[in-house]
């Protein structure tokens, strides 16, 4: 049986599945936030954007403490040790029978002392931005994740044709963001619209019955329709990647013979889109 994004009520759900579903304005929606945030290619990446981050944080309150304290001196500077220097060096200069050549190899001590404090300083600015450069690159891939897959998985729901949604996809992925819960670290994709911030599935709904929208629905119309149980979207032609008719030799032939059929008959099947990508290989 395949499990549909959108149903009227619980009746037609099995008891067991009825906990996924939560009801928004009369009807019940698939609670793809789940599906998304436990995704296997999302998580590793959002655990290791944490770690990262935990250790900026270390290396940055690390700097701070540091720089308070000695103004960037390496762990392992001698204090006293350079406080003795600079005040026998400050002392000597005073002595006008000072010894010289005592005075240059001072001075040099403390120039060492000092270059060792710039570069501590250096390597540990140069960490933390290199933390800061791979933070970076892992937000710009979770973003992309979660706003490609809760894009596809939307317009699927609210029937856009197979064969548009590569074009759909492209219209509307500008809109979509990803928004990140303060508190609970959640993931979600959004969009800002005049009338605020919304999700992307109800953005998506409201799109699919505009002017602009309406063009790329396809209609449900017998058993071949989208969103019907074959989910196969061509009127009788049979869909290896649907729940009820999956095949995975055909599946196999196909990917290798017509990658536009195979990426459609996914996308009408709910395949989500990361896996579509790591299917095909773009």
């Amino acid at each position: 049986m395949t499990l549909k994004a959108v149903v009227e009520n619980l009746d037609d759900v099995p008891e067991n599945l009825r906990t996924e579903y939560k009801e928004v304005d009369g009807k019940f929606y698939l609670d793809l936030d789940n599906t998304i945030r436990e995704h296997t290619v999302i998580t590793p990446l959002v655990n290791s954007l944490a770690t990262l981050k935990n250790e900026k944080k270390t290396l940055s309150d690390k700097l701070a403490a540091t720089t308070s304290r000695y103004a960037g001196l390496p762990d392992d500077f001698e204090a006293q040790r350079y406080n003795d220097i600079v005040t026998e060096l400050e002392a000597l200069k005073k002595d006008p029978n000072r010894d010289k050549d005592a005075e240059v190899h001072l001075q040099r001590q403390r120039e060492q002392y000092e270059q060792r404090v710039r570069d501590a300083e250096t390597k540990r600015l140069a960490d933390i931005a290199e933390k800061d450069g791979v933070i970076g690159s892992k937000d710009a891939i979770i973003e992309k994740l979660i706003v490609d897959d809760g894009l596809t998985k939307a317009l699927v729901s609210h029937n856009i044709g197979p064969q548009f949604l590569r074009a759909a996809a492209a219209m509307l992925r500008a809109s979509v963001k990803m928004e990140v819960d303060d508190d609970t670290g959640e993931r979600r994709a959004v969009v800002d619209t005049d009338l605020g911030r919304q999700t992307v599935d109800k953005y998506i709904e409201i799109w699919s019955k505009s002017d602009e929208g309406k063009p790329f629905v396809v209609k449900a119309a017998g058993s071949g329709a989208p969103g019907s149980s074959s989910g196969n979207g061509r009127g009788s032609e049979v869909n290896p990647w649907a729940k009820d008719t999956i095949n995975l030799t055909q599946q196999g032939v196909i990917v290798r013979t017509d990658r536009m059929k195979a990426r459609r008959l996914m996308a009408a099947a709910g395949i989500p889109e990361m896996k579509i990508v790591a299917t095909l290989g773009g």
